[in-house]
């Protein structure tokens, strides 16, 4: 019998993670897909329960996987701190745990990039909340790249019915809620559609709703990359 090959640890990563969750209104599909070899994923994705909502992050680097399990145990840990702040009011308390949960899950991307060697500027963090049945409570997108307030590459767009599509660096659910309600909200570290004819098409497929086929539906969809790519879509029911 002939020895495994030396990199025979990429052979039981999956090439594709699909995910979905749901609280409340809100319905989230995520995918990650792989082509780029190697025995680490270098994109990753979390959707978890966070108080009163829903969690979502994307991450791009080598500790990719561990960027997101690091999102699941930060989320167990401050659940009842976030529903004390969602509860409150307490704007000023709600940014402070976002920011401490990017920085929780940026320091594992950061640190494995000092000890693989490579660019500081090669991973990159997104992260969304969504709280449940609660219009008065802020809500927000926090996107961050190794030194500088945007991370690099990705993109952020609404999908609006009737094909309409709205690009946005960084932006909030809210925009889900009116003045015209409706659509989806897509995330993705890949390169958003440049074509006008893509965007119409993957605006008309999505914005109705969650696809019955579930998060499958996200496979095959026109989201770039020379490596691998992460997306995440979201609707309010």
């Amino acid at each position: 019998m002939s020895a495994p090959p030396a990199d025979w640890r990429a052979a039981l990563r999956p090439a594709t993670v699909l995910d979905a969750a749901s609280a409340g209104p809100w319905t989230a599909y995520g995918i990650s897909t792989r082509t780029a070899p190697g025995p680490a994923r270098t994109d990753a994705l979390a959707l978890a329960p966070y108080g009163p909502g829903l969690l979502l992050a994307l991450a791009s680097g080598t500790a990719a996987d561990d960027a997101c399990a690091a999102v699941y145990r930060h989320a167990l840990r401050t659940a009842p701190a976030l529903r004390e702040a969602l509860r409150t009011r307490d704007a000023e308390g709600y940014r402070r745990l976002g920011e401490e949960t990017a920085r929780a899950c940026a320091t594992v991307l950061a640190d494995e990039a000092v000890r693989a060697g490579t660019p500081p500027a090669g991973y990159s963090l997104r992260l969304l909340h969504v709280p449940v049945d609660d219009p008065g409570a802020p809500c927000g997108l926090l996107v961050f790249g190794a030194g500088a307030s945007a991370a690099p590459g990705g993109g952020t767009a609404v999908l609006r019915p009737g094909g309409d599509w709205y690009e946005t660096p960084a932006t909030t659910a809210r925009l889900l809620e009116g003045p015209h309600p409706g659509g989806a909200l897509l995330l993705t570290t890949g390169r958003l559609p440049a074509g006008p004819g893509a965007r119409a098409r993957l605006a008309a497929a999505w914005s109705p709703g969650p696809p019955p086929a579930g998060p499958v539906a996200l496979l095959g969809q026109p989201l770039a990359s020379p490596g691998d790519v992460s997306a995440v879509v979201l609707w309010r029911r």
